[in-house]
């Protein structure tokens, strides 16, 4: 982490105590985790392997915020139904609600005057929709199609090219059952550098022969968009602390490799760990376990990357 993300705020000796208030001790799995953690980082960046990541869980409940205004703000809206509370696109747990997957789905919203927009964003509860489409039109002009998708599911972020329009149009297409869209947006945001922006798919070689697909455009195709991919459930640490590979690891691999080189995608793999006891998790056992093999499973990892030319490992162990 860089210096700027802490900042540099001076605290009384009461704010302090006040800030430090809230806090929950940590619990044994936390200290552990952590120890864990600061031992493999520690042994990593003395043996100069890079790349390598520690997976420790995702945080539920994340909200996707925009600094633009949302240009529905200030729209009127028309329906293809009934028509929702006018807040539901700015207020969770207010739907725009379509009860069967067989009555037409579709709002409209216009502006006072041609407004600019370059992304569109929904939050959907339902996770119903398979298809659907954006329209815009500027004036008398007529409708045009600027995108279509498939599912919406949770949070979707659309980005088009610059538009310039009095009129947007959502029709859902096609959907399994009840739609229940949440939240929505439109908004004109400035291009930022990209260079660093990473697209990132999970890869599964059981039950996908990826030797048999490597000229196959339906998978190559994902390529082309991608940045990084992510094989998963085909190697882990051994009670020898050595990598063992699975689901014809080396064809599939070898297939991938090729197709990811000639699309310039990085290869990450996960390899994962795990102690038990009566067939559950033992996080004691694992505990133990990398505390007096935590050296020699860099080492099986630092050969498995070298010799596999990977990008980078992800070690998944809690």
């Amino acid at each position: 982490m860089g210096s700027d993300f802490f900042e540099d705020d001076e605290f009384t000796t009461e704010e302090m105590q006040e800030e430090q208030a809230p806090r929950k001790k940590r619990t044994k799995k936390q200290v552990f985790i952590i120890a864990i953690a600061s031992l493999l980082v520690a042994v990593l960046i003395a043996s100069g392997l890079a790349y390598i990541i520690l997976r420790f869980g995702v945080s539920d409940g994340v909200k996707l915020e925009f600094s633009e205004n949302n240009l529905l703000e200030n729209a009127e809206f028309t329906y293809s139904g009934a028509k929702p509370d006018t807040n539901w696109y700015k207020t969770n747990g207010i739907y725009w609600r379509v009860k069967d997957k067989f009555t037409p789905a579709y709002f409209t919203a216009s502006f006072e005057k041609p407004e600019k927009f370059n992304t569109v964003y929904f939050e959907e509860d339902s996770d119903a929709v398979y298809r659907y489409r954006i329209y815009a039109k500027n004036g008398d002009a007529a409708w045009e199609v600027i995108y279509e998708g498939d599912r919406i599911g949770g949070q979707n972020i659309v980005y088009t090219e610059e538009v310039t329009a009095t009129d947007i149009r959502v029709e859902v297409l096609e959907r399994s059952g009840e739609l229940r869209l949440e939240t929505a947006g439109v908004y004109f945001t400035e291009k930022k550098d990209l260079s660093k922006f990473t697209v990132t798919s999970y890869l599964k070689f059981d039950g996908n022969n990826v030797a048999s697909r490597e000229n196959d455009p339906d998978f190559t195709g994902y390529f082309g968009v991608l940045t990084d991919v992510v094989v998963y459930d085909s190697a882990y640490i051994d009670e020898n602390g050595e990598v063992v590979l699975k689901n014809n690891f080396a064809s599939n691999y070898a297939a991938l490799k090729r197709v990811a080189d000639a699309n310039g995608v990085n290869i990450w793999v996960s390899v994962s760990f795990a102690q038990t006891t009566d067939g559950a998790h033992d996080l004691l056992k694992t505990y133990d376990f990398i505390s007096v093999n935590c050296v020699l499973i860099v080492e099986s990892l630092e050969k498995f990357v070298t010799d596999n030319d990977i990008y980078g490992v992800n070690f998944n162990w809690n």
